[in-house]
């Protein structure tokens, strides 16, 4: 059985691309394809990760993230790149058999797909999203059933000119696995 322990991280990076991928219209042909930014990007941050085994039958795993996601020789942020993101996951063990999960995540605010000068549209705004699972192993099989968006949370993440595209709503999973 897990032991208590406590993990801890902290990374800095730095990251260029000469031709960052993204989802645009053509000048040529006004279609929407992917396509590669005119300029250079660079993405710069921190990211901080805590994994806590508290008993043996509950883990805590926690993370927050700050990026500034530029074009390189610009003031203006990549698009659709948020600067803060954060995750939060607890596991309880409740028996040999039967595990529950929650975890949430939060997404900052991001600039338009469309804006790449970031003062065209509105920036998309920040989100924050639960979810839950239940397990059961028996045997060879594990069931699962699990609630995404739990409550029921209104939320896009992307958007090109002001145009959004909606996640789901609160919907059930369910998962049967067999290993032999």
């Amino acid at each position: 059985t897990p032991q208590p322990t406590l993990e801890l991280s902290a990374t800095l990076f730095e990251m260029r691309n000469k031709d960052e991928i993204y989802y645009g219209a053509d000048p040529v042909s006004g279609l929407s394809v992917n396509r590669n930014y005119d300029q250079p990007t660079r993405r710069s941050g921190a990211e901080l990760e805590m994994q806590w085994q508290a008993t043996p039958r509950v883990h805590l795993r926690a993370n927050v993230g700050h990026v500034v996601p530029r074009f390189v020789g610009t003031r203006a942020d990549i698009p659709h790149v948020p600067r803060t993101t954060a995750n939060l996951e607890a596991r309880w063990k409740v028996d040999d058999h039967l595990q529950w999960s929650i975890a949430i995540r939060h997404v900052g605010k991001r600039f338009d797909g469309n804006d790449v000068s970031n003062q065209d549209w509105p920036r998309l705004p920040a989100y924050t999203v639960v979810d839950m699972l239940w397990r059961i192993d028996i045997g060879t099989a594990e069931w699962a059933l699990g609630i995404n968006n739990l409550f029921n949370r209104a939320y896009s993440t992307l958007g090109y000119s002001a145009t959004y595209y909606p996640m789901p709503e609160r919907n059930l999973t369910g998962r049967l696995r067999y290993r032999w």
